[in-house]
């Protein structure tokens, strides 16, 4: 299956790039190894945090208006929180991918990326600001001293058996903070 590269509107003062068009939004090297990861980012997570590498499931709801299940997840190194996940997963996915629907506290990518003809589409990011409706779902589990000025999220649609789910992942600014020497 080709995937169909999504087309990511402009959104408030948002507006989603291809990586490639987006050099200027990396804060530092470390952040921008984790942003550009194409496979697994929770594997990649786990590695740099080993034992202290933590995933909770945020909740699972159901969206009515094109139905679709919304899975949240945040992924931290210790008590830092570092990337905050949402899944979109349609309904005619679920059908031909049901174990999607039962993943719990398991993490999507630890099973997603080890099945055969997985693809994924570009990566797009964008700079997130206070009121943009991904910032607020982002932070709403988090607390923060003072909450960040803009964070950084990426993008992309993964095809799998001929259906796709979409994965926007925002990197808090402790993202690679705990990496291991």
């Amino acid at each position: 299956m080709a995937l169909i590269e999504p087309q990511y509107e402009q959104t408030g003062n948002v507006e989603w790039r291809p990586m490639a068009d987006a050099p200027n939004l990396f804060v530092d090297a470390r952040l921008q190894d984790l942003v550009a990861v194409t496979g697994s980012l929770t594997r990649r997570l786990r590695d740099l945090c080993g034992d202290a590498f933590n995933l909770r499931l945020l909740g699972e709801r159901r969206r009515e208006e094109s139905p679709a299940l919304i899975r949240e997840v945040l992924m931290s190194c210790g008590d830092l929180p570092w990337v905050f996940a949402q899944t979109v997963i349609p309904q005619a996915t679920l059908i031909k991918n049901p174990w999607l629907s039962q993943l719990g506290n398991r993490p999507l990518g630890d099973t997603l990326f080890e099945r055969p003809n997985v693809t994924r589409s570009g990566l797009y990011l964008a700079q997130l600001f206070p009121g943009h409706r991904l910032y607020e779902r982002a932070i709403c589990d988090v607390e923060f001293g003072d909450r960040p000025e803009s964070l950084l999220a990426r993008r992309s649609l993964i095809g799998i058996l001929n259906s796709e789910l979409s994965i926007n992942e925002v990197f808090f600014p402790a993202a690679g903070a705990c990496a291991k020497a």
